[in-house]
């Protein structure tokens, strides 16, 4: 009665234990909430036929933007659907940020000069974001410094030849541990993502330095060879665990040319 009163749309009469069994055994999976009276070949061709290239298109900008213009060096960052703390941390750390579409051809960002570029998170599977990925490998093959979170991180993958999968079990909460191999420590992070890239797929040159401590996943890489860094989490972690910060100085040190990340 409270939600009826309140206008807040639910469903109710759900099977709740069926579902958490048929996840449980089954992974995690598409579905839908439709009319009852629809036929459930129609319902499952659908489901079936569902393309998430275009939900990337939705979140993205439509329009340029440029913020804090007096900043004292120059990111471009591709808006696939960011959250505005990435956005915030950057600023926090002084620099000019042109926030771009997600469809700005590599030649675009080029023109732009930039100090190195910055690739958000965003929804969908990123096999399927092909023209995006064709844009940062002509980025990676003029040297243009980048780096990458969550989506931007899988669409690296991407670029560089590697191939990312479903996971049977997404990561969604604020307290996956993500270890550096490289020096032991251990991270609280916080993650929403679907799908995780093949740590054998990479080539040489490039370095997987965090792991899932629960399913031993890939959580970042770096090349700099390439010049490319990037995390599978949200370091920027708002809400949730404040950990991973420190990792938005490691991106702006390693494009920079240091090496503490």
């Amino acid at each position: 009665m409270f939600l009826v009163e309140n206008k807040v749309q639910g469903v109710s009469g759900v099977d709740t234990r069926f579902l958490v069994k048929q996840i449980r055994e089954k992974g995690s999976m598409y579905g839908a909430i439709v009319n009852i009276n629809e036929p459930k070949e129609e319902v499952l061709k659908k489901i079936q036929n569902l393309k998430l290239e275009e939900h990337v298109k939705e979140v993205s900008p439509k329009e340029k933007e440029i913020l804090n213009p007096k900043g004292k060096k120059h990111i471009v960052f591709y808006d696939f659907g960011a959250k505005g703390n990435i956005l915030n941390m950057l600023i926090k750390r002084n620099f000019k940020v042109t926030v771009v579409p997600h469809d700005t051809t590599s030649k675009q960002v080029m023109n732009l000069k930039p100090d190195f570029v910055f690739l958000s998170n965003g929804p969908g599977d990123p096999a399927e974001l092909t023209g995006i990925v064709d844009e940062i490998k002509e980025l990676i093959k003029n040297k243009v410094k980048i780096a990458g979170i969550c989506l931007g991180h899988q669409l690296i993958s991407l670029a560089l030849g590697g191939r990312t999968t479903r996971l049977k079990f997404g990561h969604h909460s604020s307290n996956h541990p993500v270890k550096n191999i490289e020096n032991g420590k251990v991270y609280i992070t916080t993650q929403n993502h679907n799908y995780t890239v093949l740590e054998g797929s990479l080539p040489q040159g490039v370095n997987t330095f965090l792991k899932s401590l629960n399913d031993k996943s890939v959580e970042g890489l770096k090349s700099e060879e390439f010049g490319v860094i990037s995390t599978q989490f949200h370091p920027e972690a708002a809400p949730g665990p404040s950990d991973a910060y420190k990792f938005f100085d490691m991106f702006i040190e390693f494009v920079e040319g240091g090496k503490n990340a």
